[in-house]
């Protein structure tokens, strides 16, 4: 997996900045958005979690929390995946992160 970690801080640590992670050849079968998922998750044996779809660039989205840590998951194209990470309770906090998050459209909550 490539990423790309930006922090507020000196030093990066897993409780602060959001995190861009492109997932090379991640989706082979080409999957939507919320087919990915559902695998991913069901490797990991994750209970069911609240998803809200949204677009980013005009393409099919899913954000999902998990524990205290917000995802957002996308396609960049057929195979390779984009995953968005950002502390909850600083997207909540800091008006960075609402400018960031308020340029993805939600569509209504898939449960």
């Amino acid at each position: 997996m490539e990423s790309l970690l930006t922090c507020r801080t000196p030093q990066p640590d897993a409780k602060a900045g959001v995190q861009f992670a492109i997932q090379r050849k991640a989706n082979p079968d080409r999957l939507s958005v919320e087919g990915w998922l559902d695998n991913e998750l069901r490797k990991v044996k994750a209970t069911s979690l609240l998803r809200v779809p949204m677009t980013i660039g005009g393409k099919p989205a899913v954000r999902i929390q998990m524990g205290d840590t917000e995802e957002v998951v996308t396609r960049l194209n057929a195979t390779d995946m984009l995953n968005i990470f950002y502390p909850e309770w600083q997207s909540k906090s800091d008006p960075t992160y609402a400018a960031i998050l308020s340029t993805l459209k939600a569509r209504k909550p898939i449960t």
